[in-house]
């Protein structure tokens, strides 16, 4: 048994379905391969991986992958499903991503029982088991097509004033699939009363390159982080802003952001 992705597809012969046409291990194994290849193409994240160690023996299943790149809760709530080995073709959902042990936790299930070692490889798909709530783009029963959750501010205006130290004045949960490398926020920008004001994004010890202006009314801003070297899925992106001294007041708004 294998799995089978978008090149295993092909359309289905009226010679091999007519009333002349006997049920064959073809045909058959056709519409298996095509079946398999519509749910990876529907419901797979593309994150693939094997174990790297034997599950433990109880109710509390886990897949541990040292060569994962997960964050914590990344997969919750996603499906599990082996490609490989005794327990090929079985589906576990994801109760629990914890980062620091590379380890994904079924909870309820028995892995080991089941039949997975150490090399069998997995596939991680969107929720094809309790998704109860249909396609509604959250990242967990469907890919989250927008790349940031609803960021969109226009006519709400952000403010600093006081100390010049940059302040953390909102923060973003951004979605970013593993092949995009920057986040872009397109804002309008001023200063009040005179100075300096600036704007940056930020996330954990990754920092962009702050955007300034002394303009009095609002000037465009493109303000760019670079976010190749965070993990993929759910990332919180910070805007953060700062003044020249502390007499002055630097305003944001506008503000649209997205992943690219």
């Amino acid at each position: 048994m294998s799995f089978f992705d978008m090149t295993a597809l092909r359309a289905i012969l009226t010679t091999e379905t007519d009333a002349d046409s006997p049920l064959s291990e073809e045909l058959m194994s056709q519409i298996r391969e095509n079946l398999e290849a519509l749910l990876i193409l529907l419901a797979g994240t593309n994150i693939t991986g094997s174990a790297t160690a034997n599950p433990p023996n109880n109710t509390t299943g886990y897949l541990t992958d040292y060569a994962s790149a997960w964050t914590d809760d990344l997969h919750n709530g996603r499906t599990l499903l082996m490609t490989s080995g005794l327990a090929i073709g079985n589906m576990y959902t994801i109760d629990d991503t914890v980062a620091s042990a590379d380890r994904l936790v079924c909870t309820g299930d028995n892995l080991y029982a089941d039949g997975v070692r150490y090399g069998d490889t997995y596939l991680i798909l969107y929720d094809v088991k309790s998704n109860l709530d249909g396609h509604d783009h959250d990242g967990v029963n469907s890919k989250n097509i927008n790349t940031v959750d609803s960021f969109y501010n226009t006519g709400s205006t952000l403010m600093h004033t006081g100390a010049s130290a940059w302040i953390v004045k909102s923060t973003v949960r951004v979605y970013l699939p593993t092949y995009k490398t920057k986040v872009t926020m397109l804002a309008q920008l001023r200063i009040a009363g005179g100075g300096t004001g600036s704007v940056r994004l930020s996330s954990g010890a990754v920092t962009g390159t702050g955007q300034t202006t002394t303009s009095s009314t609002f000037v465009e801003k493109i303000i760019e982080l670079d976010v190749s070297t965070l993990a993929g899925g759910l990332n919180e992106i910070d805007i953060e802003l700062k003044t020249a001294s502390s007499g002055d007041a630097v305003c944001l708004s506008e503000i649209v952001m997205y992943a690219e």
